[in-house]
């Protein structure tokens, strides 16, 4: 593998306004994301496009152009999604995303591991 030095520097809405990885760090560039994830714990709210019914799920991490959550039952790839991701802190406005589910399967406590891309 080859490993070159970047400096990387992300900005979320995520947890106390911001939350900022400016260090010198290495890179696998075998790995195709354009984004590292940060994980972090935290709400959303869902709604699949077209209906109304809105759900909740746990935020495991998030990146640039993408997140990881899980809820409590199956969606379809391809599958577009209204979200609302809740810092948890009056401080900390919801970021709201459109996103499509690229893959989602069932874990060891019932619950389903949604990926998805993020839209806009």
């Amino acid at each position: 593998m080859i490993y070159k030095h970047i400096h990387v520097y992300i900005v979320t809405r995520i947890r106390n306004y911001s939350v900022h990885l400016g260090e010198l760090m290495a890179h696998d560039f075998s790995e195709k994301r354009s984004f590292f994830r940060m994980p972090v714990e935290c709400q959303l709210e869902y709604s699949e496009t077209g209906n109304d019914e809105i759900r909740t799920g746990h935020v495991k991490n998030i990146s640039g152009d993408g997140i990881l959550f899980q809820i409590a039952h199956a969606v379809n790839i391809g599958t577009e999604m209204n979200i609302i991701v809740k810092a948890g802190s009056n401080l900390t406005p919801p970021l709201h995303a459109t996103i499509e589910v690229i893959r989602c399967h069932l874990t060891d406590d019932d619950s389903y591991e949604v990926a998805a891309t993020m839209k806009n």
